[in-house]
């Protein structure tokens, strides 16, 4: 179980002034936002010795000493989109000492640091800057009054039907790949643009949070617990074997010798407020809608004579392994698309990695200079996530982005160029001209190599059909919107996660950046990509069509 920072000596002072004034530990709890162990724990503290100050913890000597520490923090400041893994491997060499990765994790919160998600904020160069800080100068002495007769105005988009229709759905585990719990998306869905004016502001309430709590061990594992017990291992040669924590496995043997068994005990508290038909009721609502929010049920239920919280909910749907997840954006697949993935997958599953191996996977995709390929994560403290180190620059429409070219094989990367106009079919038969058989020769590809492309019109004109069948190329046959059959997808994501690590400032530097990232893939990523085509294959039968994981 995971240990919770320690109270301050301010808020352990006050749980002792509201002690001897007569308040209960339960009001006292509730008053404070603390748990009531802690609270109890507190006071039996000052009842025993007197003093509120914290024990002084036993343990074995921690690996890196203060100036270490300092020495790490200035580390992780420096480079605040460094991982983990580049944080430990520079520590080992840093400090010459063997640290693993949990080492580090822990000393990077001892330094008062945590890994967060950066915001994404607009990008402001200098001018910009001068000009925000001289407007708030202007306007700081402005009352309440004047600013409530201010309208407030802005542009909107909405988008119909394929647009964001919310940003969770709730789900099991298991359900990740069910099209239920899909976002469709297009690639220039329906929009409408639209202006309103504001003029009054509404207050808005933050939900009370809760603390979490740890999973517990199911039923097989703690009789496992006690069958090795029985066995005569030791509590830490159990915890090492089945993965759980030494403490834990104590409190289950002594459960065991107490109470001679592994079950839980009846445990007191109040009855849960919604009933076991509830509870069916609820699951039924969700399992038939996922993207049915918590108020509404709450509605639902306060309509039916009960009256529960949201945090009821949660931890209800939570018991019953459903929980509220982030939805899957995936092309828009309509029944004559599925019935053409299946027939793919059934008529290529028994095909040898060798045919596989043999085949130049090709594709477009756009890389932006400040786009969503920065890296998403940084090391700060709990409120400075609006620090400007800490926050991804935005520009609208991306910053500029370039469009890009390239095929590969499992012997490794082809060529990799760069489109400077609208592609058409006439350009796309030029870039094939120039590229396809000179990458297909660099890959030192066997007889009878096979080419792919997907359904883009460009690719599927009568025009490009006719040069490819003139030159005598072997194209596969392609189900439409099928993006995870392609393992160039995958290929672009690593390359757009090594150029965003570079920083390029220019669409000029962008460009360099990508050629050299590309030439850089190993030939070991490209095998290992084509390796997964049966993989791809069972999962779309499993899925029945629909979109994968991969």
């Amino acid at each position: 179980m995971g240990r919770g920072s320690p109270i301050p000596p301010m808020l352990r002072r006050k749980i002792v002034e509201q002690y001897q004034k007569g308040v209960s530990q339960r009001k006292i709890a509730k008053s404070l936002k603390l748990s009531s162990s802690t609270v109890h724990n507190i006071i039996q503290r000052f009842r025993e010795s007197g003093t509120i100050s914290v024990r002084k913890g036993q343990g074995r000597k921690t690996i890196l000493d203060a100036r270490d520490l300092r020495a790490l923090r200035r580390h992780c400041i420096t480079y605040r989109n460094a991982t983990v893994m580049e944080i430990t491997t520079w520590a080992q060499e840093y400090f010459q000492k063997t640290l693993s990765l949990n080492t580090i994790h822990r000393a990077i919160r001892r330094c008062r640091l945590k890994l967060y998600r950066s915001k994404k904020k607009p990008y402001l160069n200098m001018i910009q800057k001068r000009r925000r800080f001289l407007w708030a100068k202007a306007h700081l002495k402005w009352t309440v009054a004047k600013w409530k007769t201010v309208l407030w105005s802005d542009e909107s988009k909405s988008e119909v039907l394929f647009g964001k229709l919310g940003r969770h759905v709730i789900r099991t585990k298991e359900d990740k790949d069910n099209p239920s719990c899909y976002q469709r998306s297009v690639q220039k869905p329906a929009s409408l643009m639209y202006k309103r004016h504001l003029s009054t502001t509404s207050n808005s309430q933050t939900p009370n949070s809760t603390m979490a709590k740890t999973k517990e061990l199911s039923k097989d594992t703690r009789n496992k617990i006690v069958d090795l017990h029985q066995a005569g291992k030791t509590e830490s040669a159990i915890g090492k074997q089945l993965g759980v924590k030494k403490s834990t496995v104590g409190a289950i043997i002594r459960k065991w010798k107490t109470y001679k068994t592994t079950d839980n005990l009846p445990r007191s508290g109040a009855p849960r407020k919604i009933s076991p038909r509830g509870v069916k009721m609820i699951t039924r609502m969700v399992s038939k809608n996922p993207r049915t929010t918590r108020g509404d049920l709450v509605n639902d239920l306060q309509r039916a004579g009960t009256k529960v919280t949201k945090a009821s909910i949660s931890n209800t749907l939570r018991r019953q392994g459903l929980k509220s997840c982030s939805v899957s954006r995936v092309p828009l697949l309509k029944p004559v698309h599925v019935r053409a993935r299946l027939k793919f997958a059934r008529e290529h599953l028994d095909d040898p990695e060798e045919d596989w191996e043999n085949v130049i996977w090709s594709d477009e995709t756009k890389i932006e200079l400040f786009g969503k390929n920065s890296t998403c994560r940084v090391w700060r403290r709990k409120n400075a996530e609006l620090h400007p180190k800490n926050t991804i620059p935005t520009v609208k429409h991306g910053g500029g982005n370039i469009m890009l070219w390239g095929c590969f094989s499992a012997k490794g990367p082809g060529r990799l160029i760069r489109v400077k106009e609208r592609m058409n079919g006439a350009m796309y038969r030029e870039i094939l001209s120039k590229n396809l058989l000179p990458s297909a020769r660099a890959l030192k590809m066997k007889r009878g190599w096979v080419f792919q492309h997907d359904h883009d019109p460009k690719h599927t004109a009568r025009a490009t059909k006719e040069w490819l069948r003139k030159k005598h190329f072997k194209v596969l046959e392609w189900p439409s919107q099928s993006p995870d059959f392609n393992p160039i997808e995958n290929l672009w994501r690593e390359l757009k996660i090594r150029v965003a690590q570079r920083q390029p400032q220019n669409i000029t530097a962008l460009e360099e950046i990508c050629m050299e990232e590309w030439a850089k893939l190993p030939a070991t990523v490209c095998k290992n990509l084509v390796a997964t085509y049966r993989k791809r294959l069972t999962s779309v039968i499993a899925n029945k069509g629909y979109i994968t994981k991969y």
